[in-house]
């Protein structure tokens, strides 16, 4: 998906490199925080039909 930045210069493609790293990091916790919500759904809704308390 992502590939070398074509600048040659090193101010440049250090600011792409940044951004790059920044934006991965952020898709890693928004797929991590879906996935644990997610998780937190299933447990409630399964304990709501349990007829339990959470």
């Amino acid at each position: 998906m992502f590939t070398e930045y074509p600048s040659t210069h090193k101010g440049v493609k250090w600011q792409a490199d940044n951004l790059v790293t920044k934006l991965l990091a952020l898709a890693k916790a928004t797929i991590t925080a879906t996935a644990n919500a997610q998780n937190q759904i299933e447990n409630v809704t399964e304990d709501f039909y349990k007829g339990g308390n959470k």
